[in-house]
């Protein structure tokens, strides 16, 4: 329930409207120019795919619907309707941002929903790969030109194996995942095209890819070694790993944006050395192209909660996101020095929240770092895009820089657990 004060403000700026039981409320495919609080009756959102209706899920009372094709400005990517009779207040997009940025308590509000659905649709996808893992693993020894043999891990949609290519024995890594639907197949044919124009040092390589009986299939360099996560368990990280970790991510994460590619999913799992010493970016499997096509549904809501960039929960996420994977890259760095993110909760709702709203505490509060190294991870976590650094090649820049300065000071301790 929305607290009264921020219910009358929202009243003071917003229209009131009704529907009849079955009237549309909006269409797929219109433009995302307002949003609406239900505050009585019950709505569903369907998403029609040649002719098929699917339903995505059920709104009610106290409920924001439309946010979503608002925050992206990609539109709408399903349909509301009114299952019964329906009174709502609806603001324009103009008015809806303005009133986010004077209303905090609205922001909480909004992003408690929006981690409410994010919880429930991680849990259906949990289920849903859960059962997608038994039946690749247990009906799949091949696909396409390659036999898959390890298993090596689960990722964002899909199954790595390690295999080989049956006629030239070349060994690869193999993501495997279902694809049915129009949507799925849309989707893994954009992340093939995305990977595929990446060619870099620093960036996971595919080599091939295709669709087999309801199941697409990149094959990809096979890599040994570890992620940040992995390496995180042992304890924080000294000022050269730190070099040798984040240097080339900023290099590669540079490239990837001067292609007009965001990751939007920057965090410790997705940075992977190699034995042999190669940092290697991992997973653009939600990455956005720049005027490329999209792929979106009503109340889907991607990325990982600790490791947002602000802008990407309470405003239009399409700006500045070059400086997004900014900011999530710096969560990731302030957790690789100081042992744990900059803000964590149990509850999603809190840390989004705090993303929006908390600055985080210094890391020189948590051990000894020196304050060129500590003012660039402050200027990767500023809440506002425009204040961080132009791009990822200024922010590898002055991370070099800070890096030197800190060599050879009392710093050089603070890796130790």
């Amino acid at each position: 329930m929305w607290p009264l004060a921020e219910l009358k403000a929202l009243r003071a700026r917003a229209s009131k409207v009704s529907y009849r039981a079955g009237q549309v409320i909006f269409s797929q495919g219109e433009p995302g120019d307002r949003v609406f609080l239900i505050r009585r009756g019950l709505i569903e959102i369907y998403a029609e795919t040649r002719g098929r209706r699917r339903r995505l899920n059920l709104r009610g009372r106290g409920e924001v619907i439309g946010e979503m094709a608002v925050l992206d400005g990609l539109g709408r990517s399903a349909t509301a309707v009114a299952l019964t009779e329906v009174q709502a207040l609806t603001l324009e997009t103009s008015e809806f941002e303005s009133l986010l940025s004077q209303r905090p308590a609205l922001i909480r509000g909004l992003t408690r929903q929006l981690s409410q659905r994010m919880r429930d649709l991680q849990d259906s996808l949990s289920a849903e790969l859960d059962r997608k893992d038994a039946a690749i693993a247990g009906l799949i020894e091949s696909i396409g030109p390659f036999k898959l043999e390890e298993r090596l891990g689960q990722g964002g949609i899909g199954v790595v194996y390690a295999g080989y290519h049956n006629q030239t024995g070349h060994k690869r890594a193999i993501k495997v995942l279902s694809v049915v639907t129009d949507e799925q197949k849309q989707r893994f044919l954009i992340e093939c095209e995305t990977m595929a124009r990446m060619i870099h040092p620093h960036v996971v390589r595919i080599d091939s890819a295709g669709l087999v009986d309801g199941h697409g299939y990149m094959a990809m360099e096979l890599l040994r070694g570890q992620t940040l996560e992995q390496r995180l368990r042992q304890g924080r990280l000294d000022l050269q790993e730190v070099a040798d970790w984040f240097v080339p991510a900023m290099k590669a994460l540079h490239y990837a944006h001067e292609l007009g590619i965001m990751h939007r999913d920057v965090k410790p799992e997705n940075l992977f050395m190699t034995l042999d010493g190669k940092l290697k970016v991992l997973d653009f499997g939600i990455a956005r192209r720049v005027n490329g096509p999209q792929v979106t549904l009503e109340g889907k809501f991607f990325g990982t909660p600790r490791y947002l960039a602000p802008e990407r929960i309470g405003g239009p996420s399409h700006r500045q996101e070059r400086q997004s994977d900014q900011y999530s890259l710096g969560v990731t760095l302030y957790e690789a020095l100081t042992g744990h993110c900059p803000f964590e909760s149990s509850d999603v709702a809190e840390i989004l929240a705090a993303h929006l709203h908390r600055a985080p505490e210094l890391p020189s509060r948590f051990v000894p770092i020196a304050k060129e190294l500590e003012l660039v991870l402050m200027r990767l976590l500023a809440k506002e895009p425009l204040r961080r650094f132009p791009d990822m090649a200024r922010a590898a820049q002055e991370l070099v820089q800070a890096l030197d300065g800190s060599a050879g000071s009392a710093t050089g301790e603070f890796g130790a657990p």
